[in-house]
């Protein structure tokens, strides 16, 4: 495991990368200037339009590269680094937008971090009460980055769920059969995301009971 500056980056079959159950896209403006420590109750202000496109072998190296750039950027701030979300996911079709997830060992105070993502190229889309998010657009490829308390329940929630369909290729297959299936039906992120929620709890199920 590749741990620079005290930052890890989980491991796979694929280079270096650790999932979450996306809440994301890249349509609206997200707020540009940091106001005091505050966290939004719905991230409406990040919905955009989505679409799937087929697993891209680049996606592992594009992550260790931005990970390495939020690790120099961020410094002492995190505790680690993981790639999550479809992309992670070797074979498995994807939004192409790479998603990050950042620990912390305290989520009320990010406003430091917020400032560094910000001088990364980051805009801070809020968050609710157990992340915050942000996301960078503009060249690709597109990165979301989701700042979560490290070993919280959200985050070892994400890790399992991304373990698990790298793991279980029925698992993965069926997950991605619901991808299809939302992406279908819903031309919006947040209208996409909602469609897979009931088949990722299931998943997520299934995963804890074959830890």
């Amino acid at each position: 495991m590749f741990e620079p500056t005290g930052c890890s980056y989980g491991a796979a079959a694929t280079p270096s990368t650790r999932v979450s159950t996306p809440t994301w896209a890249s349509v609206p403006e997200c707020p540009r200037t940091l106001a005091p420590t505050r966290y939004v109750d719905n991230v409406s202000s990040v919905d955009e339009p989505i679409a799937l496109e087929a697993y891209d072998e680049a996606w592992p190296e594009q992550f260790v590269t931005e990970a390495a750039r939020l690790t120099d950027g961020l410094a002492d701030t995190v505790v680690a680094v993981e790639h999550i979300g479809s992309t992670a996911v070797a074979g498995l079709a994807a939004k192409p937008i790479i998603d990050v997830m950042v620990g912390v060992t305290d989520l009320s105070a990010t406003e430091r971090l917020a400032h560094r993502l910000g001088q990364l190229g980051y805009e801070d889309c809020g968050g609710s009460d157990n992340r915050r998010y942000f996301r960078k657009r503009g060249e690709e490829p597109y990165y979301n980055v989701q700042v979560i308390e490290h070993a919280s329940p959200t985050w070892n929630s994400n890790v399992l769920f991304r373990t698990f369909l790298r793991s279980d290729p029925h698992a993965a297959k069926r997950y991605a059969k619901t991808k299809r299936a939302a992406a279908e039906e819903a031309p919006t992120l947040l209208a996409y995301s909602e469609l897979k929620r009931h088949a990722i709890e299931e998943l997520l199920r299934l995963a804890r009971a074959d830890a």
